[in-house]
């Protein structure tokens, strides 16, 4: 990533949805955690996620959730 990239990546830190952690509150289909504020960030700022998940054998739980809400619009809190 560019220094402009970075920048950005945390400038978006604060825009990070806050939901009750662990739960799916966001309707994403999973839970909240921090794989869902890591994947959304960087789909946020740009970053190709299609190709990106843990490594052969693992699990990311929650990956997902970041990125459905990244695609539906940002930014979506708790009211």
């Amino acid at each position: 990533m560019a220094p402009v990239d970075i920048q950005r990546l945390l400038e978006l830190v604060p825009e990070v949805p806050t939901p009750v952690w662990g739960r799916d509150g966001l309707d994403a289909g999973e839970m909240w955690n921090s794989n869902s504020v890591t994947s959304w960030v960087l789909h946020r700022v740009g970053v190709a996620t299609a190709g990106l998940g843990p490594p052969a054998g693992g699990r990311a739980p929650g990956w997902n959730a970041g990125l459905v809400v990244a695609a539906a619009g940002g930014r979506q809190l708790m009211p």
